[in-house]
């Protein structure tokens, strides 16, 4: 008999070992890659938002600071004007009566969460607007006393040497050691924008009269993140929000460069004082009573004489002025050639000049002529005719270190002084006479003296004003950088005379700008 054998082994199927674990492998780490690319977006679109929202709030304070000092002498207009110019950036057409889009100080957005607030990811949008921030006068008419350490807008000194944080003190978070409050202190100028939900006790951020707060900003996207509390009542971003603060503190320095003054019909701007025609010496200036009118005679070189002191004041040599020739100017746009008197100590072309209350643009200057090529109107300025002898000034703002030019005769220009002029106060400085400062003055004809004068010497009556903080057209920084043929040493000496002047004018200076 045969026997036949018969296998039943079966044939394995070819494949790689661990395939199925392996695609198992890969679907986990795609799904951990896709919510680490979430997340990721989630922190960058929420990152970029509370940059966006703090760097216009930081915007914000900083130009209020300026504003609130810069009107530190009027006292009914500094906290309002303010209030006013952080209204003002935060809307975006000036119309607060009809206010459809106002960008505001970052979106209020409502979120209401589906489950518990700690921990379920799942929320619905109830609403959405912007924070319209309105700051609070803090001045002591609502809750007494003034400018209390936690309001919105405070008036005091700042110290500079003394630590700058807020936040430290267990009484009052927003008590600081580099600014100073009470009577007398009124040089510095500080101004908060908050958005927090502050869960302490008691709340400083929303005391009528005094301190205003916006709400947290709601994570949007980062809410996923499940963040929670660390205690009953502890603060939790993902339900209170994200916290914001602002805060700007301007102080007062001296003026480092002026304006020209205009005329009420040349606009924009209009009726601006600004930088005299006539700068007076740092020891004349010094020796000048405050607030009184005092005597002086103006010779015809320039200078001006007063009793005990004879040293000078130069008159048309800063604010340079000349003469229009005898050919006068005409009132057509088209009429742009004008002849003056002389050319020598004006700055070379493109430069403006003013006649009357007409702004020119001067493009060319024949100075062997004495011939200006100019274009007419500047500033909306009316074009008008102009006769021979009109005076012709310089237009352009002045500043420290800027030298004096030569003597040259002086005019019938001491008309009254109806708003106090920004005096050039100078110095000698390694042998040449430079601005180091300004102060504020008046001059006017003396009562008995006839205008234009028959002869020379001119009565004049010069009165030197307390320091004061121009509200427009003088300001805390250089005008334009410094030439740079004067050395080194003139410009740091010339900065060190500064500190000489009794009384100076001063401007707002930003000092502390900064926000968490």
């Amino acid at each position: 008999m045969t026997r036949f054998m018969t296998s039943s082994a079966r044939t394995p199927r070819v494949g790689i070992p661990g395939g199925s674990r392996r695609r198992g492998y890969v679907a986990v780490l795609l799904a951990v890659i896709v919510f680490l690319m979430f997340a990721v977006a989630a922190f960058v679109f929420d990152l970029g938002l509370t940059k966006v929202i703090h760097r216009n709030m930081q915007t914000a304070t900083d130009s209020a600071a300026l504003e609130g000092l810069r009107f530190r002498d009027s006292p009914a207009d500094e906290r309002a004007a303010a209030s006013l110019l952080v209204r003002q950036t935060f809307d975006d057409d000036f119309d607060f009566a009809d206010d459809a889009l106002n960008m505001g100080a970052g979106p209020v957005i409502d979120i209401v969460p589906d489950g518990s607030p700690t921990t379920d990811f799942a929320a619905r949008l109830n609403g959405y607007s912007v924070y319209d921030p309105v700051l609070l006068p803090n001045d002591g008419t609502v809750n007494a006393p003034a400018d209390r350490p936690e309001g919105d807008m405070l008036a005091g000194t700042y110290v500079s040497s003394a630590r700058h944080d807020e936040g430290y003190s267990p009484v009052n978070p927003y008590v600081r050691d580099d600014f100073v409050t009470g009577p007398g202190f009124d040089d510095s100028f500080l101004v908060r924008i908050r958005r927090t939900s502050d869960l302490s006790v008691p709340d400083y951020n929303n005391i009528p009269g005094v301190s205003s707060s916006g709400p947290g900003l709601q994570l949007l996207m980062g809410r996923a993140a499940g963040i929670s509390p660390t205690g009953a009542g502890a603060y939790n971003p993902t339900v209170d929000g994200l916290s914001f603060r602002a805060t700007s503190i301007a102080n007062a320095e001296h003026v480092l460069s002026a304006g020209p003054a205009t005329t009420s019909s040349i606009a924009p701007p209009s009726g601006l004082d600004g930088a005299a025609h006539y700068g007076l010496s740092l020891e004349f200036w010094n020796a000048l009573p405050v607030n009184v009118w005092q005597p002086a005679q103006v010779t015809a070189a320039g200078e001006v004489t007063e009793g005990a002191l004879t040293v000078t004041v130069r008159d048309g040599q800063f604010i340079r002025r000349t003469e229009v020739d005898v050919a006068g100017l005409g009132g057509l746009v088209t009429d742009t050639t004008l002849e003056v008197a002389f050319s020598a100590g004006f700055p070379a072309p493109p430069f403006k000049a003013r006649i009357d209350d007409e702004v020119l643009l001067v493009t060319a200057v024949d100075g062997v002529g004495n011939e200006w090529t100019v274009v007419r109107g500047q500033y909306g300025s009316a074009i008008v005719p102009h006769a021979a002898a009109s005076l012709v000034h310089l237009y352009e703002s002045a500043m420290i270190t800027d030298p004096l030019l030569s003597t040259v005769a002086v005019d019938n220009g001491f008309g009254p002084s109806l708003s106090p002029d920004f005096v050039p106060v100078f110095a000698a400085v390694a042998g040449t006479e430079r601005i180091v400062g300004f102060g504020g003055a008046m001059i006017r004809p003396a009562p008995a003296q006839t205008i234009p004068p028959p002869a020379y010497p001119v009565d004049v009556e010069i009165m030197r004003l307390d320091s004061f903080v121009p509200p427009r057209n003088a300001m805390a920084h250089l005008a334009r950088p410094v030439d740079p043929a004067i050395a080194a040493a003139d410009v740091e000496a010339s900065f060190l005379a500064r500190h000489s002047i009794a009384g100076p004018l001063v401007a707002p200076a930003l000092v502390r700008s900064y926000g968490d």
